[in-house]
């Protein structure tokens, strides 16, 4: 009984000392360029010629029209998570709402390990890139 005591205790010290540290919080990219480096060190051979950053600063897209891919950086604890996403890769789109009000996309991928994505994004950049992204549309699903 004393050693589940002593257990519960130091998980619970575990936990107040991330929490005190702020090593329970998502990776924050400071612009694009950071997150750009992070899909970067897992995929050298991308070359996007445009990007967006989400506003909350926990996710990036980035699209290689040339080779028809997209990059996707998404912040999962402290590190991230990259993937590169082909045209078909892409089963749904649809609205982000918070409080009722549009605030970006949610992307369902054809993906089991990452299945949806959340980019939050002001109106003008949702419409910009919700224009870009039916070319990567499943058009078969």
């Amino acid at each position: 009984m004393v050693t589940l005591i002593i257990a519960i205790v130091g998980i619970l010290i575990l936990f107040l000392l991330s929490r005190a540290f702020g090593l329970d919080r998502n990776v924050i990219f400071v612009d694009e360029g950071a997150a750009l480096d992070t899909l970067h060190h897992r995929h050298p051979d991308f070359t996007p010629d445009s990007s967006l950053l989400s506003t909350d600063r926990h996710s990036a897209l980035f699209e290689d029209s040339s080779h028809g891919a997209l990059g996707l950086v998404l912040a999962l604890g402290d590190d991230a998570v990259t993937r590169i996403i082909q045209k078909g890769g892409i089963r749904r789109i649809t609205a982000l709402q918070d409080n009722n009000q549009v605030n970006g996309l949610k992307l369902y991928l054809d993906d089991v390990t990452c299945p949806e994505v959340k980019l939050y994004m002001s109106d003008y950049m949702r419409q910009a890139w919700l224009s870009r992204l039916q070319n990567y549309l499943g058009h078969d699903l």
